[in-house]
């Protein structure tokens, strides 16, 4: 449910009482509504690129945290508010400007992202899952969300075939 963008219209409150997968946005979320959607289990998808582009309040990602949500980032990518695909990008946003710690970042874009679409085969690295996984030229998880900006990502592989390798000389 694309809720709480613009304005507070309590659309985040119903996506808790219907059990909504989960709500995008929540930029203008209302005190009392993390604590619901936690206790619903409803994700807490959060879309940094729009939040810039626009110049929107940041959501209070540690709020939503604090009340159990998980919280899933996404790029919102689109023309009209967020014309990014990076989501190393979002990970920076997100930790800079919403307060999540690289590990928690790195959560939303795999483990609670999968959650958010209803996929338990993927964001994760287990057997009888998808088999998706990126090779980063990092030493370490926290320089992907750091070192924003430069192309990270050495190999791509999906569903335990090589979808792409970036050429050691790049």
């Amino acid at each position: 449910m694309h809720a709480e963008q613009f304005t507070h219209t309590g659309a985040a409150e119903l996506a808790a009482e219907l059990g909504a997968a989960s709500v995008e946005h929540l930029e203008q979320l209302s005190d009392g509504a993390p604590a619901r959607l936690a206790a619903a289990g409803v994700v807490c998808n959060l879309l940094p690129g729009a939040a810039l582009t626009l110049k929107l309040p940041w959501p209070d990602a540690r709020k939503m945290l604090a009340a159990g949500c998980a919280v899933a980032l996404g790029t919102d990518c689109n023309p009209g508010s967020s014309l990014s695909e990076s989501l190393p990008l979002m990970m920076t946003l997100a930790c800079t400007q919403m307060g999540l710690s690289a590990a928690e970042a790195w959560l939303g874009v795999t483990r609670h992202a999968a959650r958010a679409v209803g996929r338990a085969d993927a964001g994760v690295l287990a057997p009888g899952a998808r088999g998706d996984l990126v090779i980063w030229d990092a030493d370490d998880h926290r320089q992907v969300p750091q070192h924003f900006g430069v192309p990270l990502a050495r190999t791509t592989i999906v569903r335990g075939v090589i979808a792409f390798r970036r050429d050691a000389g790049a």
